[in-house]
């Protein structure tokens, strides 16, 4: 890898390779280049004995190192070869430099068919939105600049401009070489601002001679994707309705290389909270901004973090859309700020906290954030005001038959949690323990505690219907037997979430007794459901803060949900043709099709002994019975199971980790047109 950065051959690579030790031992030390190497070479690499097209190569090639690049270079051993594979055999991770590298060079290359079938799909788009590009040139190294505009030049789409604003005491020598670059690249405007214009008014003075419908904003030495504001363009010409749209990027090295990807989830209004997740490359439209008062002239540094906050602020969901695309490669302007989530652990981490917190006070009023340390760093929170008054919390707790476990949950519900209106109501379903009737008893006799016996085989949702038919409060908890309570304020969190506007469902985190993640939110693909990064430590903040913030999410675990009242009554309650498996994602799933939030917050922490109350779904009608309900569920949710909004299409989630997909669930959108060229179908960019 080394050696094709600096621009060496294959020649040269396969001569390296040819002198050392390890090829020595698999194909001989002689330097000949005779039948003999041939057939070692065949054998050891492609897995047969050469045949008589193979021995012809020999009186065409001059050494060893030619014959081995002649016989890797074949399409036969392209084939066989899988490096990411070979490499990486428990999956390659986004944040392995090689393995990223790597599955750039096989799915993130353009060949001339994909060049061919771009300019075609331009050409008919229907309307083709004009993009303004603005950036800044104040005390910025030249060629820094002159990097970023080489790639607008390099763009697959015509139709867009850049606006590069400058204060007017710039040296002159850095002035001509940017009328240079505006001369010789069609398309950027040069804007002139007073010497003591800072951040903000430099882009605002680049804004305010923008005509187009939306903007983008860029920096000195980061460079586009050729095909970055044609995929923009292709996806606003889709959704019209669109104010903004925001794609995935990575960094390059000081020698170009690109590296770290940020695989971001779709739109998430509370990570946005937390830092600039949405990141580059985004396009606003430009009368969104407007409306929001432009950019502010006292943002400094973070006045694109600042107009993004109002700009989003009480936006539609469907006017935000997420482009699981890597358009955008960031370079390295000295002094930058980073991007999530490495800016905050710098120095700027206080500027982010300050941004927020204006935002909220002139949004919300009372919330507030505060720094919290989650394993073992500092992370920002979020807190939400509680209602008043507060509402009653009604904790519904099947059980059968565990008496040790009711009696941990409910004495960590009663005894050791500060929120004030609770009651617990428990289904003792199919009870045949002294034991467990003994402590039922004792229960009941609180005040706050309801015992319903129902005689019945398990249906976790019938038993809860019929619980919340039962219950007074206007928040409804559904809780497994199993769960114990960790701190005191973990409810007033939950009911802090659903009291906000548009939330309808709230969970936890929780933890498996050994500290570990049991439960930090569930995504969904055609496999199935994924607990993300289950037996996560607690060091562990999970990609991109996941584990830390406050976030959006498909589905969370019926073993700690909330749930307000007039919501899961809106849904119909829980799906009793789902009685032991995918009724909570079930349910979830049908909260947000009425446009209802299903939120998970870090800050809700308690304990879980997983499948403690039923056991582990080992048996073989366990098994079949848990693939049943979720091919139920698949097919009546197919959408939100083959392309859950919150795992990337670029991610793959197995039970411990997030790996790079191989390959990505996003079909390139001119590979239909490419496809048709070709005469079949690509093996890389399969159809959905």
């Amino acid at each position: 890898m080394t050696m094709l950065r600096q621009g060496g051959g294959v020649i040269e690579l396969a001569r390296a390779v040819a002198e050392s030790e390890e090829f020595h031992t698999l194909h001989g030390k002689e330097e000949c280049c005779d039948e003999a190497y041939l057939g070692r070479l065949f054998r050891n690499g492609l897995g047969r004995d050469p045949d008589a097209l193979a021995l012809a190569m020999l009186r065409e090639v001059d050494s060893r190192a030619e014959l081995l690049a002649t016989v890797a270079d074949s399409n036969e051993a392209r084939e066989r070869v899988d490096l990411l594979k070979d490499l990486f055999p428990d999956g390659p991770s986004p944040s392995d430099a090689l393995a990223y590298s790597l599955w750039v060079q096989r799915y993130g290359l353009l060949d001339e068919h994909d060049l061919l079938a771009i300019s075609r799909q331009i050409e008919v788009i229907s309307e083709a939105p004009r993009i303004s590009l603005l950036m800044t040139a104040d005390n910025v190294r030249p060629d820094l600049l002159f990097e970023t505009v080489s790639t607008l030049d390099e763009q697959l789409y015509p139709y867009w401009d850049l606006f590069v604003a400058f204060p007017d005491d710039l040296p002159i020598s850095v002035r001509h070489k940017l009328q240079a670059a505006a001369a010789h690249v069609p398309g950027i405007v040069l804007v002139e601002a007073p010497h003591d214009a800072g951040p903000g008014d430099l882009l605002q003075a680049a804004l305010a001679r923008a005509e187009a419908p939306f903007v983008a904003f860029l920096e000195s030495g980061d460079r586009l994707a050729s095909t970055a504001l044609y995929e923009i363009a292709l996806a606003l010409n889709n959704a019209p309705h669109l104010d903004l749209l925001y794609t995935d990027e990575d960094s390059l090295d000081e020698a170009g290389e690109r590296f770290s990807p940020l695989f971001k989830s779709d739109w998430s209004p509370d990570m946005l909270l937390a830092g600039d997740v949405i990141g580059q490359l985004a396009v606003i439209r430009r009368s969104r901004i407007h409306a929001v008062g432009g950019i502010r002239e006292d943002s400094g540094s973070y006045a694109r973090y600042d107009l993004l906050l109002r700009v989003t602020q009480g936006l539609h969901a469907g006017a935000v859309a997420h482009l699981p695309s890597v358009l955008y490669h960031r370079g390295r302007k000295p002094g930058r700020p980073l991007p999530f989530p490495r800016s905050r652990n710098t120095s700027v981490h206080p500027d982010v906290v300050r941004t927020v917190t204006r935002h909220l006070k002139e949004t919300t009023g009372a919330t507030r954030v505060s720094d919290v340390y989650i394993g073992g760093d500092v992370w920002p929170r979020v807190i939400f005001p509680l209602p008043e008054p507060l509402p009653r919390v009604s904790v519904l707790i099947p059980t059968r038959d565990q008496p040790e476990l009711l009696c941990a949950c409910v004495a960590g519900i009663l005894e050791r949690t500060a929120y004030a209106d609770i009651e617990v109501i428990i289904a003792d379903n199919g009870r045949r323990s002294s034991a467990a009737l003994q402590l039922l008893r004792r229960l009941s006799r609180d005040p706050r505690v309801q015992v319903e016996t129902i005689d019945a085989p398990f249906n976790w949702s019938a038993l809860n219907n019929r619980l919340a038919a039962r219950a007074t409060g206007n928040v409804l908890l559904l809780m497994n037997d199993d769960v114990e309570v960790i701190g005191s304020d973990w409810l007033d969190e939950m009911v802090r979430q659903l009291a906000r506007p548009g939330v309808g469902i709230a969970g936890a985190r929780l933890l498996y007794r050994d500290g570990s993640l049991q439960h930090g939110g569930i995504v969904l693909d055609e496999t199935g459901a994924t607990h993300v990064l289950r037996s996560a430590r607690e060091e562990e903040p999970g990609y991109m803060g996941q584990l830390v913030l406050t976030r959006d999410l498909s589905a969370v675990t019926g073993a700690c949900l909330a749930v307000r009242r007039d919501v899961f009554e809106a849904i119909g309650g829980a799906d009793e043709s789902f009685p032991h498996t995918c009724n909570d994602i079930e349910l979830c799933l049908r909260a947000r099709a009425l446009g209802y939030r299903v939120v998970w917050t870090p800050h809700a922490l308690l304990t879980h002994v997983d499948g403690a109350s039923r056991g582990p779904d080992h048996s073989i009608e366990r098994l079949t019975r848990s693939w049943r309900d979720l091919g139920r569920m698949h097919a009546r949710w197919p959408e939100a199971v083959d392309a859950d909004p919150f795992l990337n299409a670029n991610l793959a989630a197995t039970d411990h980790h997030l790996l790079l997909a191989t390959p990505p669930r996003r079909r390139r959108p001119w590979q239909e047109i490419r496809d048709q060229w070709a005469g079949k179908q690509s093996r890389i960019w399969p159809v959905r």
